[in-house]
């Protein structure tokens, strides 16, 4: 039991240290990263690809 819990909270941790989801600007020739979609937005060019990561992003809303 000892050995499940502790198996069960270092995968807790495992997850809380997930990376931060940036946006991505790519096109041909280069790659940007960016914290905020309206940043990424504004700087993208006709012909750019914006990937934006999964989860909740903090102070934005679709269809609001």
């Amino acid at each position: 039991m000892k050995t499940l819990l502790s198996l069960f909270f270092s995968l807790a941790f495992v997850v809380s240290l997930s990376a931060q989801g940036l946006i991505v600007v790519q096109n041909d020739t280069s790659t940007r990263t960016f914290y905020t979609i309206p940043e990424a937005v504004a700087a993208a060019v006709d012909g750019d690809y914006v990937y934006i990561p999964g989860g909740n992003l903090p102070g934005f809303r679709f269809g609001y």
